[in-house]
């Protein structure tokens, strides 16, 4: 909510219009008990919502969002961009936190109305620019609104919209644990933004990336970068033309009870990399994870 830039004034419209969804679904069964019972939870957790979101509006490091100059874009295998962008106006870049990331706000080719996304950053470098990743997704009818947009329409020179750094998806271990960093597709934006870091501070990690074939690996280039310059870094491509799905026999030679688990990519590899690593007797709870989809289709509840 906080990097969607949702505000306080937002949530009596929305309420407002749930509840008529609700007594229409409902039809004569929506008493005037059950409505106001709906009214009242309503107002109960907007308002945990809105406490919350006011401390992290006074955290962030800049408000609402803000123009951005693209200074470099760069293609990242075949479906991936990575763009380096500065802003505009006199704005701090604060700390990055790697497994961040940015809200883009554009308007798309030929549509009416404002389009975000949520796009994760790929280094933690600041010198006063922000780096992120976009993939492009789908393709006619089904392509995505904003990624074919910046991949197509966007070039160095122009200006995008971004609110300021979010997300909780961060390197929690203790110093002394070696790190397993599994990633496909997108999910290598914030690893490699972890690994980048984790490098630097002389953790040893290990990262695995899954792609399709070796001309879609993105980010090859500083990954093998980071590879040669740490000793305490290692490298896996695991290509699923040649080697097929990462199964709990390669998982489980990379695992033991001094190496933590971070994930993340789209839902069907981390649907098949959990049901691998139950195999294994890990389970979610031994995982730090993010999907690129809604959390709650891969939680266990």
């Amino acid at each position: 909510h906080r990097a969607l830039q949702v505000k306080e004034e937002h949530y009596p419209i929305v309420g407002e219009f749930l509840l008529k969804a609700i007594k229409e679904v409902l039809g004569d069964a929506a008493t005037d008990d059950i409505m106001n019972a709906w009214e009242e939870a309503y107002g109960e957790i907007a308002g945990v919502f809105i406490q919350m979101e006011k401390a992290m509006y006074e955290q962030a490091a800049w408000e609402d969002f803000k123009s951005f100059k693209i200074t470099n874009i760069e293609d990242q295998g075949t479906s991936m961009k990575s763009f380096e962008v500065e802003p505009v106006d006199n704005i701090k870049i604060p700390e990055l936190v790697a497994g961040q990331y940015i809200t883009v706000r554009i308007k798309p080719t030929n549509d009416d109305n404002l389009a975000l996304r949520h796009y994760s950053i790929y280094s933690v470098k600041n010198g006063g620019k922000i780096r992120f990743a976009v993939k492009r997704e789908g393709e006619g009818e089904k392509k995505g609104l904003v990624s074919h947009d910046l991949h197509d329409k966007y070039s160095v020179g122009d200006t995008i919209e971004l609110s300021a750094p979010a997300g909780d998806f961060k390197v929690e271990s203790d110093k002394d644990k070696k790190l397993l960093l599994l990633s496909s597709g997108a999910g290598v934006t914030p690893m490699l933004a972890m690994l980048e870091d984790e490098a630097y501070k002389g953790r040893n990690v290990h990262f695995v990336h899954v792609n399709e074939a070796e001309k879609d690996v993105p980010f090859k280039e500083e990954v093998d970068a980071l590879n040669a310059m740490n000793e305490n870094v290692e490298v896996t491509y695991h290509l699923k033309e040649k080697d097929g799905y990462l199964t709990s026999n390669e998982l489980s030679n990379w695992i033991n009870e001094d190496v933590d688990i971070y994930l993340c990519g789209g839902i069907t590899f981390m649907d098949t990399i959990f049901d691998e690593l139950e195999k294994l007797n890990i389970g979610q709870a031994d995982v730090h994870f993010e999907p690129f989809g809604p959390k709650m289709s891969i939680t266990n509840v």
